[in-house]
């Protein structure tokens, strides 16, 4: 992600997810490069998923909106 290798993140993020799917941290990881793609409804999926292991953390539910937004 801090390389800007957004698809190449996404593959890691994708394969982590395969082994974990309780890790909110990895859903919104993954979401943010979709929205640097511009893959929004991507985006909204994984912080839907992420609001839903951990409906505490604001920042989520921010990109979300954004997602939303565009």
């Amino acid at each position: 992600y801090k390389l800007e290798k957004y698809q190449e993140a996404i593959t890691s993020f994708t394969e982590a997810l395969n082994l974990n799917l309780s890790k909110p941290e990895i859903f919104e990881n993954r979401a943010k490069c979709y929205l640097k793609i511009q893959k929004y409804q991507e985006a909204i999926a994984d912080l839907s998923a992420a609001i839903k292991l951990n409906p505490s953390v604001a920042e989520y539910y921010y990109y979300r909106a954004y997602a939303k937004m565009e």
